[in-house]
């Protein structure tokens, strides 16, 4: 494989109301299919060759509009769910904030390794997707797309560019943004795209405030 692009699902409508998704589901927004369009509009400049997706609704969702547009069937697999956010799906910032404020500051102040109570943290959900990751390297496919989730997404960053804890813990990707990965002699180089516009050199990561 010599380019890996990997796209965030569409904006949902748990994603508006700040609502902890996981492995639950929520509709697409009309942001959000339009966000999918955009985005297929870009990827079918980008002669796209495979593409795989999460089996869950607003990846499929998304996946199904930009596999239309490029004329490609995407697989499904299970590895590339989002992160298992325990008992913690369903609920909003506010609502988890409110009722396990000292698991939130644990959270807030160590993300990479936190786990949610009966969910997953960042280094679970690489020693999950990293097998897969391995395997398409190795496909014959030059040019794989890859859509997904925001935190599985981080996963497979981390194990690709092998970025540490904190820094890993700072990378971002809005639902219109799609990271463009190069491979070449060895070495990932990542570049990004935010509403078809770029490349933008290396990982989005939003300043304070």
């Amino acid at each position: 494989m010599e380019t890996l692009y990997l796209v965030r699902h569409g904006q949902t409508l748990w994603n508006a109301e700040s609502r902890m998704q996981g492995h639950k589901d929520s509709p697409l927004t009309e942001a959000g299919l339009a966000h999918a369009a955009d985005n297929a509009a870009w990827l079918a400049g980008e002669a796209i060759e495979s593409m795989l997706a999460s089996p869950l609704g607003r990846a499929r969702a998304t996946a199904t509009i930009i596999g239309t547009r490029l004329k490609l069937a995407p697989r499904f697999d299970d590895r590339l769910r989002e992160r298992h956010c325990g008992v913690w799906e369903g609920l909003t910032l506010a609502d988890i904030e409110a009722r396990w404020p000292a698991e939130f500051r644990a959270w807030r102040a160590e993300p990479f390794h936190f786990r949610p109570p009966g969910g997953e943290n960042l280094p679970d959900m690489v020693n999950r997707v990293a097998p897969l990751i391995d395997a398409l390297l190795e496909e014959p496919a030059g040019r794989v797309a890859i859509v997904s989730h925001g935190m599985i997404g981080r996963a497979m960053l981390t194990h690709l560019l092998g970025l540490d804890p904190e820094f890993a813990s700072t990378v971002r990707q809005p639902n219109d943004l799609v990271y463009r990965i190069r491979f070449d002699r060895g070495e990932a180089r990542a570049e990004h795209f935010r509403a078809g516009t770029g490349p933008h050199p290396g990982l989005f990561r939003p300043g304070p405030g």
